[in-house]
């Protein structure tokens, strides 16, 4: 993730978290997990090998934790036990650190990545709330259940508080396998433009 990527990502997290106070942008113990919205949405966007060069996990955790730390504060002053929020940012930042790592290895391997991106991270959500807004029913099943092992999807279910952490979970084997879907070196050659 480059600098600018990472510097709206945690605008885009601390945001919610100052208006709290003021208004419930998020239920009671959905805190941590708007907080880590953003960066989950920002550290997996593919990118191609020309970007912005990546500052790393390091910029990412200095930018995220405070943040983090901040909503979690928030959470465990809403009465959430401390077990619960730890396993959240605890699995949140895994979800994070893969998401990124995937986009740092597609962004050497080929078109695989972006197109698992779409698929299993920002589209079904995307495309299920279109569905529902345009059409005012639900989702087709297919749809919901692609959108259920989206980060995002989850991420936004626990900050509005029908969600469980057993769901942010499974969105660590989607981030796995878009790391497996970006191998470096996958489709290199085949899919650049030679003049």
């Amino acid at each position: 993730m480059g600098t600018g990527a990472a510097l709206t990502a945690w605008f885009l997290a601390v945001l919610p978290l100052v208006l709290a106070t003021e208004l419930e942008v998020a239920a009671p113990g959905g805190h941590v997990a708007l907080a880590l919205l953003p960066w989950m949405a920002l550290a997996g966007l593919p990118r191609s090998a020309s970007s912005e060069r990546s500052n790393g996990a390091a910029l990412v955790l200095a930018l995220l934790l405070p943040s983090a730390v901040f909503a979690a504060r928030l959470d465990v002053a809403a009465g959430v036990g401390p077990g619960p929020v730890l396993l959240v940012l605890g699995v949140g930042f895994a979800v994070v650190l893969l998401l990124g790592w995937a986009a740092e290895r597609g962004a050497r391997g080929g078109p695989f990545h972006g197109a698992g991106w779409w698929l299993f991270v920002a589209g079904p959500p995307i495309l299920s709330i279109a569905v529902a807004l345009s059409t005012e029913r639900d989702a087709p099943v297919l749809l919901r259940r692609l959108a259920a092992i989206s980060p995002l999807e989850q991420a936004w279910r626990l900050a509005r508080g029908v969600g469980d952490t057993g769901g942010l979970a499974l969105t660590c084997v989607t981030a796995g396998l878009l790391a497996l879907l970006a191998r470096p070196g996958r489709g290199a050659g085949r899919w650049e433009q030679r003049p």
